[in-house]
């Protein structure tokens, strides 16, 4: 680790220097020359040198330039995630204004939060898609970032677009697709804890104007950041190995067909969890007596069919997925030997969506029109080992298993139409609708195992059935001041479905009710000084009706979802990017978040939360970053970027007594760049800041805690044909 702190430092030493000279020897020459050929220099310098380049987005099943869609969303190209070395959905987390995703244990476990809503282990909030399809699993979002075109964070719910599930926002993955142009990258990144990351990606004709094909994948692996003081090894250990496969055939000029297919294999280490007080006192160090494991294959294909006509655009798109995973964990996270815990899932999925919409310049009036369905299958058993200890202190009377057996089968469709008409060319008035309906059905068998055999007495089987229908429309103005100045006003309706709980201490719990939300939403959006600067703003009030929230058991470790009354989230969102010189950019955003229960006793712990502050939702997120990108020769360019990401002050649990103080984190990224080959050299939380990644507590244990990542300095060298 040293010998990379030393590559940096010396690095950072080199940039400086070159960086200074090029600062300051630039404005002394051009001093030199005198006021008048100064002010010459700049009026031939071409204004598009300076401009910001639009940035087209897909949030609205259309392409629109970002600066022309009324909600509060955040976009970043294939560049902007390149220079912000963006490889997971957590990195990403770090750019987005109030977006909080926590990342813990074994990549199965990633909660996103939008605005303070979101979701713990049951169906997600908000919305996460690749390529137009849906991740319907919340334990299928941590995957492998890489050759990615462009992400779209959407803020808010879109349930009339994107349906159920929706009512936090979206995430909009776009990888990048073959054209006519033959070009591939391949990079090597290594790093800190033996950090080893290869990338490839190859695109090109295979008949010109006709057929492409594209390849990419990612061979990925570090040791942990965490160790097991009793087992004298390390805990969180990652591997995985990931592709993706397009094949585009264009037949005809109107008609765009892709067949894409993915996968992607993760062998990681277990839960690097540990009694929090230790955690804070003595980070990435915990001490259990059973390693665990984590192990997941991810499969998926699409069929994307997009057809133009004079009338009408017609664009089909077809998914499938399948998910397998096993974990085994200790699951009191003691050298004790209490509670063991596997976990087996099964996941498939198959979606389809046809959408008609107008066609692109069709005048005053747009129009979107569509129907989608789905198919779940879910299939998850649940192992929970008593161990000798457990016997000893009561738990049980002798070594014994629980078992939850589970299978789920959801299916639903939904109808969906919105409208937009403008009125003398400034004023766009927007309605939208969806009618989403599911059924959800659920086979439980639960027991107790001792020796093999089932103890009489502890089964218990349930088939519940119930179907959920809602809905959803959603209601707009946008007012064009300035061709640059957009301000609007916004009304949507948030959904998320019911759903079952395979544990739980009274029977009559096995079911929760769908969560409801109206989000009211102002802002503007806007452009300046040709474009150098963009700045966009949106204040928001979710009212927010049967909140689902996850309580834990005291029976080993188990949750279970009940539903909390009212509560409220309000906020606001500023993000500004500005080009003072055309190798500096300023990036700069912040958000606010107040969410809390309105109304929420919560039958387990006896206690009422009213007022108290929903968990995981940071006061304020800011990231504060600037890029430098200057010529150094006729063929190299020199790259530096520094940024600054805050958290605010957040609770992990619903009674508000586990905090998470404020913290920020410093990245930085610095290199060299020519039009074949790349070197930088990076740094990630370069000041070491202790925070925590989790914590919470299950009913007789001390709290748990996970650190989050520490120090991580790297080296990634990059070629490009």
């Amino acid at each position: 680790m040293k010998n990379w702190r030393k590559a940096v430092l010396l690095g950072a030493v080199i940039f400086a220097g070159v960086v200074g000279f090029n600062m300051f020897s630039i404005p002394f020459a051009i001093a030199q020359e005198g006021e008048v050929q100064r002010k010459i220099a700049q009026e031939e310098k071409a204004p598009e040198e300076y401009e910001l380049k639009p940035m087209i987005v897909t949030a609205e099943k259309r392409e629109e330039n970002i600066q022309d869609v009324p909600v509060g969303i955040t976009a970043l190209s294939k560049m902007q995630i390149e220079d912000s070395g963006i490889t997971s959905i957590k990195d990403l987390s770090l750019q987005i204004p109030n977006l909080n995703i926590v990342s813990w244990g074994t990549r199965r476990c990633s909660y996103i939060y939008n605005r303070g809503i979101g979701a713990t282990n049951n169906a997600p909030a908000v919305g996460f898609y690749v390529d137009d399809v849906a991740h319907f699993e919340w334990g299928t979002f941590d995957i492998e970032l890489f050759d990615i075109e462009r992400i779209e964070v959407l803020r808010g719910p879109q349930g009339t677009l994107y349906g159920r599930n929706t009512l936090g926002g979206v995430i909009n993955i776009i990888t990048r697709k073959p054209e006519n142009r033959t070009e591939g990258t391949a990079s090597l990144t290594f790093g800190d804890y033996d950090r080893r990351d290869y990338r490839m990606a190859l695109r090109s004709p295979v008949i010109k104007d006709k057929l492409f094909f594209g390849l990419s994948g990612v061979y990925s692996e570090r040791d942990g950041y965490t160790d097991n003081d009793f087992l004298s090894e390390e805990v969180d250990d990652r591997e995985s190995i990931s592709g993706r496969a397009h094949l585009r055939w264009l037949p005809a000029d109107t008609l765009d067909i892709t067949l894409s297919v993915n996968g992607e294999n993760q062998d990681d280490g277990a839960y690097p969890l540990g009694q929090l007080d230790k955690v804070r006192s003595h980070p990435h160090h915990v001490s259990y007596d059973f390693k665990g494991k984590h192990e997941s294959d991810l499969y998926g294909s699409s069929l994307r069919i997009a057809y133009k006509s004079p009338w009408f655009d017609l664009t089909s798109i077809t998914g499938w997925q399948s998910w397998d995973n096993e974990d085994s964990a200790d699951q009191d996270f003691t050298p004790a030997d209490f509670f063991t815990s596997f976990a087996d899932e099964n996941h498939d999925q198959f979606t389809q969506e046809i959408r008609l919409a107008s066609p692109e310049n069709a005048g005053p009036l747009k129009w979107l029109a569509g129907a989608y369905c789905f198919n779940e299958d879910f299939d998850r058993d649940l192992i929970t080992d008593f161990g000798v200890d457990a016997v000893a202190a009561g738990f049980v009377p002798a070594l014994m298993k629980n078992l939850s057996l589970a299978q789920f089968d959801n299916k639903g469709y939904a109808l969906f139409g919105q409208v937009t008409y403008t009125i003398f060319d400034r004023f766009d008035l927007t309605a939208g609708l969806r009618y989403d309906y599911e059924k959800k059905e659920m086979d439980l068998k639960k027991f107790m195992e001792m020796g093999g055999m089932a103890v009489p007495g502890t089964e218990f089987e349930a088939n519940p059935d119930e179907d959920f229908s809602e809905w959803l429309p959603k209601f707009v103005a946008a007012y064009r001041w300035l061709p640059n100045l957009m301000t609007y006003a916004s009304v949507t309706r948030g959904y998320r479905s019911g759903g079952f709980n395979e544990s739980f201490v009274d029977p009559s719990d096995i079911s929760f009710d769908p969560e409801y939300s109206w989000n009211y939403e102002l802002g503007f959006k806007s452009s300046w000084l040709d474009n150098r600067i963009i700045m966009n703003m949106a204040a928001f009030y979710i009212d927010w009706k049967d909140q689902q929230v996850i309580q834990l058991l005291p029976t080993g470790a188990e949750t279970s979802f009940r539903n909390a009354g009212e509560s409220h989230s309000q906020g606001f969102e500023v993000e500004m990017i500005a080009r003072p010189t055309t190798a500096l950019d300023l990036i700069a955003s912040f958000g606010y978040t107040d969410s809390e229960f309105d109304e929420y006793e919560d039958p387990i712990a006896g206690t009422d939360y009213k007022g108290n502050l929903t968990p995981l939702t940071p006061r304020y997120t800011y990231n504060i970053a600037a890029q430098y990108r200057h010529p150094l020769t006729g063929s190299i360019d020199i790259f530096g970027r520094v940024a600054v990401n805050g958290v605010g002050k957040s609770y992990w649990n619903d009674a508000n007594t586990l905090k998470q103080d404020p913290y920020e984190l410093v990245n930085a990224r610095l290199g060299f760049e020519t039009d074949h080959f790349e070197v930088y050299l990076w740094a990630k939380n370069i000041f070491d800041a202790e925070y925590e990644a989790i914590a919470f507590e299950f009913p007789g244990f001390p709290p748990l805690g996970q650190a989050g990542d520490p120090q991580i300095f790297g080296i990634t060298l990059t070629g490009r044909f």
